[in-house]
């Protein structure tokens, strides 16, 4: 194998020959390893004894040497390998694309995959199909260029990732149906309550006046909280490919009329700066507005709540902060309030379902997007959504 090619092996392995042509005609600084016979022996030795498999082509995509892991992997002996069209490893459509492919980087030098890396799919001797990760290096050696590629069978890992994949699917799927089946009993359920509580009051003596209550009081949270897990299931499961274009900052403010048209935040204030028009989900996008400004409300201080509502370019990014002037966050939960059912242990988040800010990742998530939240106690909060410049249209 590689123990037949040597000069090939120094190719592949010495920094000396990673040098551009320039660089080559440079005094060297130390002697190689590759320099003795005993060390060409050892460099060829580590390849072939190398876990991943490992090909070397030249310009025109024929193959020169490979170690034993490819031997193992693909099924061709190294005689098999060696002189023939490294596109006999790629499965159609891709093996007749490759020498196109291959033509255009040595006349144009734009990558898809050199220097890059990426899972694609591969084809053994037998004609059986599997998914790898192949890393292609490029190396001049004077006047002629080669390419190294290091490939490793990743098919365990993608069958994990399906069988993660299908738990994800049966566990939400489960919590879809599990919300949607409970909604209509847990509703008759709180309204006999709330009629036992209006007919009879007073009527069957104290102690049984507050059994209702705690009673009506207990099944209005389990109503909430399936109402918020089927909120949180739908996520993925309802309008999953609906965007629609969408003035965030009007969706804001029409939003923000709304809360403030409520008796209790009668001395609140929410301001609103423009914020960008993106191609989003706009019912998504209603609910997660009103989760973080219902999580403002829930956690509001002893003054009057303010909520400022901005947005700024950073980069490639839409930067949109919601700023808060409530008890704030300790540090140590800013991970776990997004979590589903998680509850701050506070007095002000007694009827708080836990699933609000859950929901707010996951549609944020759902867009490609990414959400935080910057606080410390006494300090108020800021939940920061980072929208990607593509996603905005303006």
């Amino acid at each position: 194998m590689f123990e037949e090619a040597l000069v090939v092996v120094n190719v592949f392995c010495s920094p000396r020959y990673l040098m551009t042509k320039t660089e080559s005609h440079q005094e060297d600084k130390a002697p190689l390893l590759s320099e003795s016979p005993v060390g060409e022996q050892l460099l060829a030795q580590i390849i072939d004894a190398a876990v991943d498999a490992i090909v070397l082509i030249d310009e025109q995509g024929m193959v020169q040497s490979v170690n034993r892991a490819f031997v193992k992997l693909f099924g061709y002996c190294d005689e098999e390998a060696v002189g023939k069209k490294v596109n006999m490893l790629m499965p159609s459509p891709y093996a007749e694309e490759h020498d196109g492919y291959l033509s255009s980087y040595l006349a144009t030098g734009r990558r898809k995959i050199i220097g890059i890396g990426r899972e694609v799919v591969a084809r053994r001797k037998d004609g059986s199909v599997f998914p790898i990760d192949l890393a292609v290096s490029e190396i001049i050696v004077g006047e002629r260029r080669l390419f190294t590629g290091t490939i490793r069978d990743i098919t365990r890992r993608k069958q994990s990732e399906a069988e993660l994949e299908s738990i994800y699917k049966e566990l939400h799927n489960l919590a879809y149906m599990t919300s949607h089946e409970l909604q209509e009993p847990v509703s008759i359920i709180t309204s006999y309550l709330r009629l036992l509580s209006t007919r009879y009051r007073e009527r069957l003596g104290p102690d049984a006046d507050e059994f209702i209550d705690r009673c009506t009081t207990s099944a209005t949270r389990i109503q909430g909280l399936i109402d918020d897990l089927w909120d949180y299931a739908r996520v993925d499961i309802v309008e999953k490919q609906q965007r629609e274009v969408v003035d965030l900052g009007q969706l804001v403010k029409t939003i923000a009329t709304e809360f403030l048209s409520r008796a209790e935040l009668k001395d609140a204030t929410i301001t609103c700066d423009d914020l960008p028009v993106v191609r989003c989900n706009e019912r998504q996008m209603k609910a997660l507005f009103r989760n973080l400004l219902n999580n403002a409300v829930q956690f509001c201080g002893k003054d009057p709540l303010v909520v400022s509502i901005t947005g700024r370019q950073k980069d490639s990014l839409w930067i949109l902060c919601f700023k808060d002037n409530g008890i704030g966050i300790d540090p140590a939960h800013h991970q776990d309030i997004f979590r589903v059912f998680h509850r701050l242990s506070t007095s002000s988040d007694a009827n708080n379902s836990g699933m609000g800010l859950a929901i707010c990742k996951k549609i944020v998530e759902h867009h490609g997007w990414r959400i935080w939240v910057e606080s410390t106690p006494l300090q108020g909060a800021t939940f920061i959504v980072a929208i990607p410049e593509s996603s905005g249209l303006r």
